[in-house]
């Protein structure tokens, strides 16, 4: 679930996408999209790729 939620703060497919993919309702990636956890790890993976 983390991984859908990862993907979704990415931006590059929708949630309606992704929750047809981790075969979840878009709500939950939405919940988890906005969690303090989720954001953290999103911007510490941003990091990395541009070292």
């Amino acid at each position: 679930m983390t991984q859908a939620a990862l993907e979704a703060v990415k931006g590059e497919k929708s949630l309606v996408e992704l929750a047809r993919i981790y075969n979840v309702h878009p709500n939950t990636i939405g919940k988890l999209r906005a969690s303090p956890v989720t954001k953290w790890k999103a911007e510490l993976m941003g990091h990395a790729r541009r070292t």
